[in-house]
């Protein structure tokens, strides 16, 4: 059994929280057959109560402060708990056992998140409220519920005060004692994840959120103590060497539009030649429901600082962009985000921002897909770099953990009934297509993606002979954990750009080198 997403139920000294139960011995364990349930420890005595069952996930167990009521979020297959999920509410005996139990908000075709329990001060008393995310109007938007209806708490806004529910314990909204609401948002308008306070209206009247850049912004507004507790980072890096983010949109196929982080070349003691353009990274996010974040990402100003041009794109599909943006890439995983990241590409070209020549596109697990999808399916990246990316669809559908068992069931569409498809979108079965050099970064214990794909990739490129180079990283899994192994991709995929576009770079000493097959000089 395991357990996860613990809450303190005061009343009855007890732990609530997710559990999941496991097949013994493990060799016949499977998706299909683990059990997931709420349930409560006694702290006193370790015993284990069963406390609600029935559905296929649950998340979010949340007792309120008088130990009488109980909220949670639970969803079935095939949604993803950003597909569609519900919100639950049920009274709690003397034992600690749920009954009453009522749906509060969602549904098959909405998606709930993050229920809090709240109580604040009005000039009535105090009054407690359930407040929880909903994207019934089309974005995820905050909302409460007062034990008879579901209300908005701010005026509804174009932006997702959720993300996607990959894990346990997020949390992008706080409420506090006064009815203030403090919370993070992402704004298609706005460059990155944006810092509001909800000030309460007289009335009943619904407010809005008062954008901040940082807590210091909102110092005249209640409450006001903030303080620095601790810094993220200390590295000290001057400022003319850093690539300022700016958030774009592009047309893309069909007339409909897309969004990307755009990062010119930065680096204040170097210039590109006179009527020189820089070469492009395009980065496709992993998920492949995620998003590509404006925040400073170190890994993005190596390429800027050495003279490339970086697009991060949010193709269709991706979070942040309300419901409908998200919902682009149900079964049609492999061609939305294809053309969303080519189009990317030329868009910039098209600007005269980047020199269309030295397109190159790169990503991890997922966007590694997207990665090898793109550069077998289109001819307009001239290299690419794949992090243990999904080559064979079908392999994906076949072994996987429950929680992903049927993600792609939305994704591309039910396995093993439409295995054609799988097949027809798989870049492994494509390799004949390919004409651009490629790199791969594999882990050899990685369970996800097993490493034969990779080499597998690998052989059939070099055989074609095309540039290639395969970088098998020891005891490392699905992404990469140690130093040495996170520095040699990082400079390993700048390495194979420069070799094939012909100027100066080498590993660095302390570092293994890279050989590359079919590489002219």
């Amino acid at each position: 059994m395991r357990f996860a997403d613990y809450a303190w139920d005061a009343k009855r000294k007890n732990l609530v929280c997710v559990c999941e139960q496991h097949k013994v011995p493990p060799e016949t364990d499977d998706p299909i057959s683990v059990v997931n349930t709420l349930a409560s420890i006694d702290t006193s005595t370790g015993s284990i109560t069963t406390m609600v069952s029935g559905a296929d996930f649950y998340s979010n167990p949340r007792v309120n402060a008088d130990g009488t009521k109980i909220a949670w979020v639970q969803w079935n297959f095939p949604n993803m708990p950003w597909d569609g999920s519900e919100l639950w509410v049920g009274d709690l005996d003397s034992e600690g056992g749920v009954t009453q139990k009522q749906r509060v908000a969602g549904g098959v075709d909405v998606s709930v998140q993050q229920p809090v329990w709240a109580s604040y001060h009005t000039s009535e008393g105090v009054q407690e409220g359930l407040y929880f995310i909903s994207d019934a109007s089309g974005w995820w938007n905050i909302c409460t519920w007062d034990g008879v209806k579901v209300a908005p708490v701010h005026q509804p806004v174009g932006a997702d005060f959720g993300w996607p529910m990959w894990r346990f314990g997020l949390a992008s909204f706080h409420v506090f004692s006064d009815g203030h609401i403090l919370a993070l948002y992402n704004d298609p308008e706005e460059a990155g994840v944006v810092m509001g306070l909800l000030v309460p209206q007289e009335g009943g009247d619904l407010g809005t959120f008062r954008k901040a850049n940082s807590p210091r912004d909102l110092l005249t507004s209640t409450p006001s103590d903030w303080q620095v507790i601790k810094a993220s980072g200390g590295v000290k890096i001057e400022p003319g060497y850093f690539s300022e983010p700016r958030c774009m949109s592009f047309p893309t196929e069909g007339g409909k539009t897309a969004y990307m982080v755009f990062y010119p070349p930065q680096n204040k003691d170097f210039s590109l030649p006179e009527g020189e353009l820089p070469p492009l990274l395009v980065k496709s996010h992993g998920g492949p429901t995620s998003s590509a974040a404006v925040m400073l990402n170190m890994s993005i100003q190596y390429y800027t600082s050495r003279g490339f041009a970086v697009a991060d794109v949010n193709y269709g599909g991706s979070t942040g962009f309300g419901r409908e943006f998200r919902n682009r890439l149900k079964k049609e995983w492999g061609i939305v985000d294809v053309d969303d990241c080519t189009h990317a590409a030329t868009y910039l070209a098209s600007q005269g921002l980047v020199d269309p020549k030295r397109l190159c596109i790169s990503g991890g697990s997922a966007g590694g897909f997207t990665t090898l999808a793109c550069l077998a399916m289109r001819d307009t990246f001239s290299a690419g770099a794949s992090m243990y990316g999904v080559a064979d669809l079908q392999l994906l559908a076949k072994d996987t953990h429950k929680f992903e068992s049927r993600y792609l069931d939305m994704l591309v569409g039910p396995y093993p009934e439409q295995a054609e498809i799988y097949e027809e979108r798989s870049p492994i079965h494509h390799i004949d297509s390919f004409n651009a050099p490629v790199i791969f970064f594999q882990g050899d214990e990685d369970k996800v993606v097993p490493p034969e794909q990779a080499t597998v990739m690998y052989e059939a490129i070099k055989a074609k002979g095309l540039p290639t180079a395969l970088v098998m990283f020891e005891g490392e899994q699905h992404g990469f954990r140690k130093t040495d192994s996170i520095r040699s991709a990082l400079d390993g995929e700048w390495y194979f750009y420069a070799k094939v576009f012909g100027f100066p770079a080498s590993m660095p000493p302390d570092l293994p080198d890279i050989h590359i097959d079919n590489l002219k000089e």
